[in-house]
């Protein structure tokens, strides 16, 4: 038993490093980002808060407002790239990113950090799509999504190691501590852009000497003015209702309805983050090409749909029961996040037209961040308190996003 143990997870280890050399650097420029954002992430509010002395209502503003930001920023940001290249504008936002964390250090006044709080939060949400094009460009279109698998995690891990960094800086509570996380976290985009320009810089070697590309064709409608496209961004921002119910959702519905402790929604979102990183490797192989990720995206919305049965029957059953279904559902819940994550990455790029591919995935990405900032709302004003209807209303939200996928993504355009 111990050797298939181990022979298992030596091929766990193997599914998560990426198979092509340029794919391989980007791992390594993500993981360090994702080390010094874990960091960032678990020790920001605290020092804000309690060193600094900002109210905590208006730190929640200001994130609230960044959010805002995030939703307005990737698709100017696309458009760009589409005109000068995803790999020179995400280097670009990689720089402002490493100033901006790095000038937390400095700030010592609300306004400051509002300011701040919102220009990250702009540059952070237009990086996501450019880092997708980006891993399009420089890796073999057969590498895509097993690529795109391996770094999330790769990434994984790397957030969860600085989750533990930070519990240290925590503990000390000691302002220079805090601020030397916040440099360290700067480095970390300056490494992750240096990685970027390594691996673009052998693509562009390898590219004709001339390119041109006519921006101003007219075969090409923008993301906002193609039906279908929008129909895709519309599904899955409903598929995507599963990132609020494992983080909003679980963890109130365990201890409200379940009446349990608040360790086991830890403990869930640790089998969350450990099948991840078993499962993202494996699954990006698996998922090529537009007909293979639609399939995929609606057998990740039937798997939904049983995991919100999982969580029904759970409410209604003794407390072993409970925490069996509990544990049930967040297995099917992480199977289906990383079947859905996979395949909607490859669907996007292979519907997204090449001379626009940029704004395309810029655009794409705002059914998540949709989703972000509704989700929340929907789980804990309508779910929670609906009980078994409010688990219903979701397993038909997810049934809608698996057709309205297939519709939609039936006539598209394959770059």
């Amino acid at each position: 038993m111990d050797i298939r143990l181990r022979r298992l997870a030596v091929k766990g280890l193997r599914w998560m490093i990426p198979p092509s050399r340029n794919g391989r650097i980007l791992a390594i420029g993500g993981t360090v980002d994702s080390l010094g954002t874990g960091m960032f992430l678990a020790a920001s509010t605290l020092y804000f808060v309690q060193v600094v002395g900002l109210p905590m209502v208006a730190v929640g503003a200001a994130l609230g407002a960044g959010s805002v930001c995030g939703l307005l920023s990737p698709v100017p940001m696309g458009r760009l790239a589409d005109r000068i290249g995803a790999g020179r504008v995400f280097v670009g936002l990689l720089v402002v990113r490493a100033f901006g964390y790095a000038g937390y250090a400095l700030v010592d006044d609300y306004q400051a950090y509002f300011a701040l709080t919102c220009l990250l939060a702009a540059a952070d949400a237009a990086s996501a799509p450019l880092f997708q094009a980006v891993i399009g460009d420089v890796v073999p279109a057969e590498q895509r999504s097993v690529t795109m698998a391996s770094i999330r995690a790769i990434r994984n891990i790397g957030l969860s190691v600085g989750f533990l960094l930070a519990g240290g800086v925590q503990a000390l509570n000691w302002a220079p501590a805090f601020q030397i996380l916040f440099a360290v976290n700067g480095v970390s985009f300056i490494a992750t852009g240096l990685a970027i320009r390594r691996a673009t810089a052998t693509v562009t070697a390898h590219k004709p000497a001339v390119e041109v590309m006519d921006h101003s064709a007219p075969d090409v409608p923008a993301p906002y003015r193609d039906r279908r496209f929008i129909g895709l961004v519309v599904a899955n921002a409903f598929a995507m209702l599963h990132d609020s119910i494992l983080f909003v959702l679980v963890p109130l519905w365990v201890v409200e309805v379940l009446d349990l402790p608040a360790s086991l929604s830890s403990a869930l979102l640790a089998v969350n983050t450990i099948q991840t990183a078993l499962l993202q490797g494996y699954i990006g192989r698996s998922v090529q090409g537009l007909a293979r990720s639609v399939r995929t995206i609606r057998w990740a919305c039937g798997l939904l749909v049983l995991t919100c049965a999982c969580f029904a029957a759970a409410a209604v059953a003794g407390t072993a029961l409970a925490v069996t279904g509990a544990v049930a559902g967040v297995v099917i819940l992480t199977v289906a996040e990383n079947m859905l994550i996979a395949a909607s990455w490859e669907m996007s790029y292979v519907v997204s037209p090449e001379r626009k591919r940029a704004q395309y995935l810029a655009f794409f990405s705002l059914g998540f961040g949709s989703q972000r900032a509704v989700g929340p709302l929907l789980m804990t004003a309508v779910v929670l308190p609906s009980g078994g209807i409010g688990w219903a209303l979701l397993g038909a939200l997810f049934l809608l996003a698996a057709g309205g996928t297939t519709a939609a993504a039936r006539p598209a355009r394959a770059a």
